[in-house]
């Protein structure tokens, strides 16, 4: 899956757009955003929103891993709304990821 981060400008027009694939996202990185935003705890949108939005900075040193080209100044210039779908489809996609690990006791 590839995952597409755009970074507006002063006049909110789309300054650059960062890609990353979902293959290159480690595990810790999954588990540290997963820890941010207890996402046991959330059951809508709005909810990860609010998560997001009180974790930011912390969220940022994870998404970092993932799109390591954004600079710290370019983070300010990232719109929560095109960041929701690209934390929501990471997530979903480590769980779907790790269903398909076989759970075979014998090894």
């Amino acid at each position: 899956m590839e995952l597409k981060l755009k970074i507006y400008d002063e006049n909110n027009e789309v300054k650059r757009e960062v890609k990353a694939e979902f293959v290159d996202i480690k595990t810790g990185t999954i588990r540290r955003m997963m820890r941010l935003l207890k996402i046991d705890d959330v059951d809508n949108t709005a909810e990860l929103f609010k998560l997001v939005s009180q974790v930011w900075d912390e969220l940022v040193k994870v998404l970092d891993q993932i799109f390591p080209g954004v600079t710290e100044e370019e983070w300010d210039y990232v719109s929560l709304s095109d960041l929701m779908p690209i934390v929501i489809n990471v997530l979903k996609a480590s769980f779907t990821q790790m269903a398909k690990i076989p759970n075979n006791s014998k090894n």
